[in-house]
């Protein structure tokens, strides 16, 4: 009888271990170290496809699909607030990864040349080789806040769209959405075919249902030197160089800024945030320690 007991519990703990490997110690570092490799050194050196002044690629969202263990589960039975920030962490990081891909594999090569110079000169002058400062682009990021609407049950699939609000002369702010029942979009630029999803009449009548909204603000940087998000989005190849003066060029360069500028309207309360810092006050009286 001991040992059928010992069996059954054995079985549910593999279970438990199963639906909830996502919240395993190291598995937030397993699954961002999977999702650099995946998207940075193998499957994304494509050229970024080209915008129209009426379907930017820059602001195209990116859709990452997760799923709530029973470790993110609160005390009443829902997906923890605090749990969301981690999945923005892989939803962000991806998006980044791919919309950015070609800016950043830039640097990636110009650092290899960079250093690729730096041991012959170390050769020619009989020195012992001695690594440049380091040319690779870094993301550093600034802020994030979320807001919450409706819950999300434990096991329920959900979906991160996100994609670029806007920039400043120093941040690239995110907008995330978190999303149950939206519709596949029939096309994804950014593959080689077209994916649609089949849904019966039912799903279709259906409005996706939004459970929180995050905006994040994230800054590039070379070594200790902010790269200004204007010229690398230009390097990116996702807006036109100033150069270009074709018609085209024109009308997707004021697309891409009405759209920035409408994005800024909201960017402008994350960025107020900051201010939050003057509040904090080493107060004599406190309320108690804890």
């Amino acid at each position: 009888m001991q040992s059928i007991w010992a069996f059954f519990v054995a079985i549910w703990n593999f279970i438990l271990s199963i639906i909830s490997i996502k919240v395993f110690p190291f598995a937030w570092h397993c699954r961002f170290i999977y999702n650099y490799i995946h998207n940075c050194h193998f499957i994304r050196k494509s050229p970024i496809p080209p915008s129209t002044p009426d379907c930017l690629t820059l602001f195209h969202p990116s859709i990452y699909t997760t799923l709530t263990p029973i470790g993110e589960m609160d005390f009443f039975g829902h997906k923890s607030n605090s749990t969301y920030l981690t999945d923005l962490d892989m939803a962000r990081a991806v998006h980044i990864w791919n919309v950015f891909r070609v800016g950043i594999n830039d640097f990636r090569e110009k650092d290899k040349e960079r250093k690729r110079e730096q041991n012959v000169n170390d050769v020619e002058k009989s020195r012992a080789p001695q690594g440049p400062t380091s040319g690779l682009l870094g993301l550093a990021m600034g802020g994030t806040s979320c807001s919450f609407r409706k819950q999300i049950r434990p096991g329920q699939k959900y979906e991160i769209w996100t994609r670029v609000l806007s920039w400043d002369e120093k941040w690239v702010y995110l907008v995330s959405h978190f999303v149950t029942k939206a519709e596949t979009p029939a096309v994804f630029v950014d593959e080689k075919k077209s994916q649609k999803k089949k849904k019966d009449a039912a799903s279709e009548s259906q409005e996706p249902t939004i459970h929180a909204v995050s905006i994040s603000k994230f800054v590039f940087k070379e070594g200790r030197k902010t790269v200004k998000p204007y010229g690398f989005v230009q390097q990116c190849g996702l807006m036109p160089d100033d150069s270009m003066t074709s018609v085209q060029d024109m009308e997707i360069k004021h697309a891409i800024e009405t759209r920035r500028q409408d994005g800024a309207k909201l960017a402008q309360s994350m960025a107020a945030l900051d201010e939050g810092f003057d509040f904090f006050q080493e107060d004599s009286v406190a309320f108690a320690r804890y």
